[in-house]
């Protein structure tokens, strides 16, 4: 799959890690086209602990739009799912993860799992690398 001809979205969480993945991932030639991120209510990122106005500014300042989904815990994977579908549904091919690891709260290899369900490509551009050497590129960055 050519990524340069094909949407890709980013799982944003407005943090460090999601956004060296961004960054990363436009700089290997993905075609980053929208920012994903799953909210608990409207104004504020409970799972990610961010005001939604920050992440609109963030939004704003990279020049890629931001997808907000509401959700809570009880039904998240679910949610997610759904996004990923309308995702899907609109040309992305793709999702960019800034994942280090497996996510506690899932069990392993869980975004991999839901992604390939719904038939998007998971882009890992940090994975397994190593926590300070991800911080120093960030800051550098």
């Amino acid at each position: 799959m050519n990524f340069k001809e094909n949407k890709v979205a980013v799982a944003w969480s407005g943090g460090k890690d999601s956004c060296l993945a961004c960054y990363r991932a436009i700089n290997e030639g993905y075609n980053v086209s929208s920012l994903l991120i799953m909210m608990s209510d409207a104004s504020i990122s409970n799972f990610h602990l961010i005001d939604s106005k920050l992440l609109d500014d963030q939004s704003k300042s990279i020049g890629i739009p931001i997808i907000k989904k509401i959700t809570s815990p009880n039904n998240y994977e679910k949610k997610f799912k759904e996004a990923l579908i309308e995702l899907k549904d609109n040309g992305f091919q793709g999702l960019v993860t800034g994942d280090v690891f497996d996510v506690a709260m899932h069990e392993p290899g869980w975004l991999d799992r839901i992604c390939n369900e719904v038939g998007l490509t998971t882009i890992k551009p940090l994975w397994h690398l190593d926590t300070k050497k991800i911080l120093t590129q960030f800051i550098n960055n």
